[in-house]
């Protein structure tokens, strides 16, 4: 699954137009909702894929933008408020249809390069979605509940040994620091969440990865499972400093919190 193009794609133009507005200051928040809001609802042969683009958009903004993260946050906020497009039911700014599975699609997008500044390019991109997720999930959990894009990367990044690892479809130099963003933006929520994802026709969306078998989704057992996989990379002599030093400050986040 590839990532969305670049925000100089040629569909996402109306909308870029819109976010370079919001991004030097030119409109607030509450006005950039609206000229997006408008961009969706004329820019498209079905309101769905209007949303697609739109919401495509904003997370490849997000992505290359990271600096510009709040006004997104603040942009989306906005968003939930306007009423609905004319001809439409009540509702579908309010439910973000379709806001889920472009993080969803970033988030499973994540492949990198074997080595060099193309390798760090992907894990940043990867960590940035993960940090715009955090970030508004900390702000209104109720319209944006993104819980279990938290509880999968923790569970990759923290609930297998280096030897249990995939390294190609789970690499901890991506799954580390976008764990430890978590921790950092959205810790207090996610220590208080007690979100289950319960097996489903074949599905397992919160099943543990080797070192977890308990409950399919948050509880203070995992919580303390993370604690203390945080403490024990932090000490692994194998890796990376900068890996060791997120893995550390993750690890006294969470002590702050308990």
């Amino acid at each position: 699954m590839a990532q969305r193009p670049p925000l100089t794609f040629e569909n996402f133009n109306s909308r870029r137009h819109v976010l370079e507005k919001l991004f030097d200051g030119s409109v607030t928040p509450a006005v950039a909702a609206e000229q997006l809001a408008n961009a969706t609802v004329a820019d498209r042969e079905s309101l769905d894929e209007g949303l697609e683009i739109t919401w495509a958009c904003v997370l490849v903004a997000a992505r290359e933008n990271p600096e510009m993260q709040e006004k997104l946050v603040e942009l989306l906020q906005a968003i939930v408020t306007l009423p609905a497009p004319e001809g439409e039911k009540g509702g579908v700014w309010q439910e973000m249809p379709g806001l889920g599975m472009e993080f969803n699609h970033e988030w499973n997008a994540l492949e990198l390069a074997p080595d060099g500044k193309e390798r760090q390019d992907g894990i940043d991109a990867f960590v940035h979605v993960n940090q715009f997720a955090a970030k508004l999930f900390e702000v209104d959990s109720r319209h944006f509940d993104y819980s279990m894009f938290a509880l999968w990367t923790m569970r990759d990044a923290l609930e297998r040994t280096v030897s249990q690892r995939n390294q190609d479809t789970e690499p901890l130099d991506a799954f580390l620091p976008a764990a430890a963003a978590w921790i950092h933006l959205a810790g207090k929520s996610l220590k208080q969440c007690e979100d289950d994802f319960p097996p489903d026709r074949g599905a397992q969306p919160g099943k543990g990865g080797p070192l977890w078998e308990g409950k399919h989704g948050f509880c203070p057992e995992r919580w303390r499972l993370w604690q203390k996989r945080f403490d024990e990379l932090a000490a692994d002599a194998q890796l990376e400093q900068s890996l060791r030093e997120a893995a550390r400050r993750a690890g006294e986040q969470m002590r702050k919190l308990a």
